[in-house]
């Protein structure tokens, strides 16, 4: 399988250096939260015949930890995440990526995701988007990563007023484990654009944006029973808790999230550090879950073709 996965990931590559060769610059977006692609949004795009156009992103994100809608590991996971992302002239778009975790005792890849899509667009700066995503994670996973989860479906709906973007969107969790619930997620999303232009092809951009999550909570189920799974194995002789399937099957606030994302644009090049602060609304008895806050940084190449 893995094989299988890296011989996509090169095939894709290769299509997209053949773009790269004839577009030059000329002058100088688990158990974890899964980023947002590399692909742009329609409206926050500074290229005015997208839609007439195939574009190819590659992009590298390193981020100083993770959460899960306001979950957070015991310890920290940095990790960097080489991606790449195809959009078709009518909107159709697959995204490749794949987590490379940086702590010694995990280092290596993990957490592949494969995202297929597709962005209509509606004119009046307005966007509905479906996609899947289906993730694999080897048997080696760290306990906050590795878990049954195995497909998701998300669709979201977006309108931009000047702007301010307002931004819905509608999660589907599906577990390998039958006997795990599935979860769902709503999260409304507000982002405000601010923008100066340096030069022709130069562009520094402040989008500072806020999101609460909504949904069920079986995901910490999922972590909780790796968890005791993990210290069962590493101790033989203590005795498995009986955590129910469905101990966090309501539905409530999961957390609410603020992003400081700064995006210098050069070119073709979009150099993104952001600062990203979640802060959990759902905290269980039996597992201390305190705020936590965590950097990003990603370098995304740019290029469209006829």
């Amino acid at each position: 399988m893995r094989m299988v996965r890296y011989i996509a990931v090169l095939v894709l590559v290769y299509i997209g250096s053949k773009a790269f060769a004839t577009n030059a610059c000329s002058g100088f977006s688990t158990l974890r939260q899964v980023n947002d692609t590399v692909k742009k949004d329609s409206a926050d795009s500074d290229t005015t015949d997208d839609d007439l156009n195939r574009m190819f992103a590659f992009g590298l994100e390193y981020a100083s930890d993770q959460t899960q809608y306001g979950l957070h590991n015991n310890v920290k996971i940095p990790y960097l995440e080489p991606n790449f992302t195809y959009t078709a002239p009518k909107g159709f778009y697959i995204t490749l990526s794949e987590q490379y975790l940086l702590p010694k005792k995990v280092a290596g890849f993990d957490a592949f995701c494969l995202n297929p899509g597709w962005d209509i667009d509606f004119g009046d700066n307005t966007t509905l988007d479906f996609s899947y995503t289906h993730y694999t994670f080897p048997s080696k996973s760290p306990n906050f990563i590795r878990s049954s989860l195995s497909n998701s479906l998300e669709s979201f709906v977006e309108q931009w007023l000047g702007n301010l973007r307002g931004k819905f969107t509608i999660d589907y969790n599906i577990y390998k484990q039958k006997k795990t619930p599935n979860d769902i997620m709503f999260t409304p999303q507000l982002m405000y654009k601010f923008k100066w232009k340096l030069s022709e092809k130069t562009a520094l951009k402040f989008k500072p944006e806020v999101s609460v999550d909504f949904g069920t909570r079986n995901f910490y189920t999922e972590y909780l029973q790796a968890v005791q799974a993990d210290s069962v194995s590493k101790n033989p002789k203590a005795k498995p808790k009986t955590i129910a399937s469905n101990a966090n099957s309501s539905f409530g606030t999961l957390d609410y999230n603020i992003a400081l994302p700064l995006d210098f644009a050069i070119c073709k090049f979009d150099l993104e550090p952001a600062f990203n602060y979640p802060h959990p609304l759902y905290t269980p008895s039996n597992l201390p879950n305190p705020p936590t806050a965590y950097f990003t940084f990603s370098v995304i190449y740019t290029i469209s073709t006829k």
